[in-house]
C-alpha cells in the first residue's frame, strides 16, 4: 500500500496472512464473496429477460453479454484488488478523491435511489402467492389490500429478523446464497437437458459468438432497443459492492476489518482506514500477490465463466426449447413473471406437478434473495461507510452533523449506525410498495446503473494506482478495459430507448404523472402504446376464449387472485435484475410471422406517442382507495417504472 498521508503511517502494520493455495480447494475456499455475486447475477432477471428473448428465438445480440461480461469483470477485480490490500472498501477509498469527502455520499445516495425503493419483490410476491396459494384477503378477510401484500411485508420483516438475530450478517449471506448458486445451477441444467434439443443448444450459442448477427442480417427487427440494452447489462452483477464481501470474508487485509455483527453479539471495530502492511518486503508482496491472484480467478471461474456465460447461455436455451414452439403458434410471447411461471407450468406437464410445484419455489427463492444484500451492502453498508469516512476527515460537515446530533448519538459505533439505516430503509418499504415508484426513481434505476459502472471505472483506476505500490497497480489489459466500460456504459445510458410507445426520444425529457396507465396486456389493441409505467401487480385478466386478448382495464377496489399456482400470469412488462433496462416485448403485429427477421411496412407496429397520463380515457389504476368521487390515484403494489 502507498503509504502518502502521514497521519496513516503511525498506523501498526499488519503481517500479510498466509494465502489459500492456488487450487481447486482454494478456489472453493474463496467462493463466498462470488456466491453472494451470482445470487444477485444470476436468478430473477435472467428468469424474465433469456426466456423472453429465446422464446422468440432473436440470439442475434446475445454476444453483447459476453462483452458486458469482460467489462464488468475489470471493474470487479481492481476493487478486489485495492480491498485486499488494504482492507477498506471502495466506496470509503473514493473519499479521497476529489471534491473530498464528496464521493461515499454521492454513492449511498444513488444506492438508496436505485435500491431502496422494494421494486425488486414484485415477482417474488407474484411467485409466493401462486405457490402457497395465500393471499393478503386469506388472513384479512375483506382487506382492500393487495392479495400480494402479505408477502410483502412477511419479506421485508424477514430482513430484520435474520439481520438482528445474526451472528455477523456476512456469515449469513454467504451460506444462504451458497445453497442459492448451486440449487440453481442443478435446477437449470436439469430442466434445460430434460427438454432442449442439439439445434436449441446450436442457435444460441451461435447467438452468443455473434455469428447469428454477422449472418442473419444483423439487428433483428423483433428486438426492442430495451432488450438489447439489458443485454448489455447482464449478468448484472454486483460491481463494486464486492468489495465489502472480500473484506468481511477475511481474504488478506480483510482479516484485520472488523464486520457487522448482530445486536445481541458486542460490536466490532469498522474502520474507514486502510490497514497498513510492509510493502518493502518481497515475502508481504509475494503473498498479497497470491490473495490477488485467487480473487481475480475466483472472480473470472464462478461469477464471469459459470454465471455471466454457461448459465445466461443455458437460461437462454430453456426459453428456447420450452416457450419457443408455442411463440411460432400463436405469436404470444410470455413477459415478466409469467415467463418463469410458463416454464414451471412446462415442466410440470413433463416431469409431473412436483417438478413443476418445485421448479416454482426455487423461482420464489430466488426472487426473494436479492433482499438481503440489498439492504445490507447494497444500502447499510455503503451508507454507513459514507458516515465512517465523514468522522475520519472531520471536517466542516462533520462538525456541524455532530453538533446538531444529541450527546448521547455523537460517539455511537459503526454497527449502531448500520441498523440505523437498515431498520429506516425497511421501514419505509412498508410505505413505498403500495405507492407507485417515482419518475426520478425510474430515471436513477435505468441510467444511472450503466453511467455508475463507467464512474468506478475511473475511480478505482485513480485510486489503485495512487494508494498502492507500484506492483499492483492497475494492469495493462485493465488500463485499456476501464476506460473502455466507461465509454460504452456511458454511450448505451444515453440512448434512445423503445419504451413501448413506438417512440424512441430520450426518456428523461418526458414527465410521467403519478397514475399509471394500462399495461399492454390491458389494452384492446396490439398497437396501442402505452405509458412507461407499470404495475407489477396486475389485475385486469384476459377474455375467456380469446387468449392474449384482453378488454379496457377498469378501476378496481380489489385485484383478483390466480386460480392455479401454475397459470400463466398475464403477460406483462417488467425489468432485467440489475440492468434496470425494461424487458419489454411488443406483441407481433397482426400479419406478421413470428419467426420472420424484418418487418414489412404494413405490418409496422403503430408509432403513435402514447396518450399522456392525464387523458381521462386513458387512465388505468391497478389498485386504489379511492371513493368514485376522487380522482383516479395509482396506489399499487409495487408499480415502478422501468
Amino acid at each position: 500500500m502507498a503509504d502518502g498521508v502521514s497521519t496513516r503511517d503511525a498506523r501498526p502494520l499488519h503481517r500479510v496472512p498466509d494465502p489459500f493455495p492456488l487450487t481447486l480447494a482454494g478456489m472453493m475456499a474463496m467462493l463466498g464473496p462470488q456466491a453472494i455475486n451470482f445470487g444477485i447475477s444470476v436468478g430473477g432477471g435472467e428468469a424474465y429477460l433469456l426466456p423472453n428473448i429465446g422464446a422468440r428465438g432473436t440470439f442475434h445480440m446475445h454476444w453483447l453479454m459476453l462483452i458486458s461480461v469482460v467489462l464488468e469483470a475489470a471493474l470487479v477485480y481492481e476493487c478486489i484488488k485495492y480491498s485486499m490490500n488494504t482492507g477498506r472498501s471502495f466506496f470509503a477509498a473514493t473519499a479521497d478523491l476529489g471534491p473530498k469527502g464528496f464521493w461515499p455520499w454521492y454513492w449511498a445516495v444513488i444506492t438508496i435511489l436505485v435500491a431502496g425503493w422494494p421494486a425488486w419483490m414484485g415477482g417474488a410476491v407474484i411467485a409466493a402467492q401462486r405457490f402457497t396459494g395465500i393471499s393478503t384477503q386469506t388472513l384479512l378477510p375483506g382487506s382492500n389490500l393487495p392479495p400480494q401484500y402479505i408477502w410483502a411485508v412477511i419479506a421485508l420483516v424477514l430482513v430484520l429478523v435474520v439481520f438482528y438475530l445474526s451472528d455477523r450478517t456476512y456469515k449469513f449471506l454467504e451460506r444462504f446464497f451458497l445453497v442459492i448458486m448451486w440449487a440453481n445451477i442443478i435446477l437449470v441444467v436439469v430442466i434445460t437437458a430434460i427438454a432442449a434439443k442439439p439445434q436449441h443448444y446450436w442457435d444460441v450459442l451461435m447467438g452468443m459468438l455473434g455469428i447469428t448477427f454477422l449472418t442473419q442480417g444483423g439487428y433483428p427487427a423483433q428486438l426492442p432497443l430495451t432488450d438489447a440494452l439489458a443485454l448489455f447489462g447482464q449478468p448484472g452483477g454486483s460491481i463494486m459492492y464486492v468489495s465489502f464481501w472480500v473484506i468481511a470474508a477475511g481474504f488478506a487485509m480483510g482479516r484485520f476489518a472488523g464486520q457487522v455483527t448482530g445486536p445481541l453479539r458486542p460490536p466490532e471495530n469498522i474502520t474507514a482506514e486502510e490497514i497498513r502492511w510492509d510493502t518493502n518486503d518481497p515475502a508481504e508482496r509475494g503473498k498479497m500477490h497470491q490473495w490477488v491472484k485467487l480473487g481475480g480467478y475466483s472472480l473470472f471461474l464462478w461469477w464471469g465463466f459459470i454465471g455471466g456465460i454457461i448459465m445466461v447461455y443455458l437460461y437462454s436455451v430453456a426459453g428456447y426449447a420450452y416457450l419457443h414452439d408455442d411463440f411460432l403458434k400463436t405469436g404470444q410471447v410470455p413477459t415478466g413473471a409469467a415467463v418463469p411461471v410458463q416454464m414451471a407450468t412446462v415442466a410440470g406437464g413433463v416431469l409431473g406437478p412436483m417438478a413443476g410445484w418445485l421448479m416454482l419455489l426455487f423461482i420464489m427463492v430466488t426472487l426473494y434473495d436479492a433482499q438481503f444484500p440489498l439492504y445490507d451492502t447494497f444500502i447499510g453498508r455503503t451508507t454507513t461507510d459514507a458516515i465512517a469516512a465523514m468522522r475520519l476527515r472531520r471536517g466542516r460537515v462533520y462538525t456541524f452533523i455532530h453538533n446538531l446530533l444529541p450527546a448521547g448519538l455523537r460517539n455511537r459505533p459503526y454497527r449502531f449506525w448500520y441498523f440505523v439505516v437498515v431498520t429506516v430503509v425497511v421501514g419505509a418499504g412498508f410505505w413505498m410498495v403500495l405507492q407507485t415508484s417515482p419518475f426520478i426513481i425510474w430515471l436513477a434505476g435505468s441510467v444511472a446503473y450503466l453511467i455508475n459502472q463507467g464512474i468506478g471505472c475511473i475511480q478505482i483506476l485513480l485510486i489503485n494506482n495512487r494508494r498502492l505500490h507500484p506492483e499492483f497497480h492497475v494492469g495493462k489489459i485493465n488500463i485499456f478495459l476501464l476506460p473502455l466500460a466507461t465509454l460504452t456504459r456511458s454511450s448505451a445510458s444515453g440512448c434512445p430507448t423503445d419504451t413501448g410507445t413506438g417512440d424512441s426520444s430520450p426518456s428523461p425529457g418526458r414527465k410521467v404523472s403519478s397514475t399509471t396507465s394500462a399495461p399492454s396486456w390491458a389494452t384492446t389493441s396490439p398497437s396501442r402504446p402505452i405509458a412507461k409505467g407499470r404495475c407489477l401487480f396486475p389485475t385486469a385478466r384476459s377474455s375467456p376464449g380469446s387468449p392474449g386478448a384482453t378488454t379496457r382495464r377498469r378501476r378496481t377496489t380489489r385485484s383478483s387472485a390466480a386460480s392455479s399456482p401454475l397459470s400463466p400470469a398475464p403477460p406483462r412488462t417488467v425489468c432485467s435484475s440489475w440492468s434496470r433496462i425494461r424487458a419489454s416485448t411488443p406483441r407481433p403485429a397482426a400479419g406478421a410471422s413470428p419467426s420472420s427477421t424484418t418487418e414489412s411496412q404494413q405490418t409496422k407496429r403503430c408509432t403513435r406517442p402514447a396518450s399522456r397520463a392525464t387523458n381521462p380515457s386513458r387512465r388505468a389504476t391497478s389498485y386504489s382507495r379511492a371513493t368514485p368521487g376522487d380522482p383516479p390515484r395509482a396506489n399499487s403494489l409495487l408499480c415502478r417504472y422501468p
